[in-house]
């Protein structure tokens, strides 16, 4: 019964994974790509990825000069990373919890991570973490591969 689950989950990953189309790659807009990722806070890899796919297979040589293509991502990102970088986004984005991933420039970092670190303390004192977080690794499911005592789903007996 577990491998019948096990394919359905493999079977259903697989049919998630979008495959990016020649069209899609040749119709890539760097500088709204790259100024909506630097206004979001993320980071590059996403475009990196694409990039690559974009230049592998049948999709080969879709993106025509990669070195402007990239040259003009990297331009918009710095722009919307101007956006995302200020204390007043650091509050905003502290108080719903979101990740920081390290993307602001050191000159700006400073203000902008004294708004967000207080600002999600503020959102995790409000929103606390289950107590399987803190309580026994036990009963941990998420230490099983290194916790011997714990047997499987059944935290109070069966084993």
């Amino acid at each position: 019964m577990k491998i019948w689950w096990m394919m359905i989950a493999v079977v259903v990953t697989m049919t998630g994974c979008a495959t990016i189309t020649r069209d899609q790659c040749s119709n890539l807009n760097p500088r709204s790509q790259g100024y909506a990722d630097g206004q979001k806070g993320r980071t590059t890899e996403a475009m990196d990825k694409t990039m690559r796919t974009c230049q592998s297979g049948d999709r080969m040589g879709s993106i025509q000069d990669v070195s402007v293509f990239k040259n003009e991502y990297l331009k918009a990102y710095q722009e919307g990373l101007k956006q995302y970088c200020t204390p007043e986004n650091g509050e905003r984005v502290g108080l719903l919890g979101e990740d920081y991933y390290g993307v602001c420039p050191k000159e700006v970092e400073a203000p902008f991570l004294k708004e967000y670190l207080y600002a999600l303390k503020i959102y995790r004192d409000a929103h606390p973490e289950p107590d399987y977080y803190y309580g026994s690794p036990r009963y941990n499911p998420f230490f099983w591969p290194y916790n011997p005592y714990w047997r499987g789903p059944y935290p109070y007996g069966w084993w």
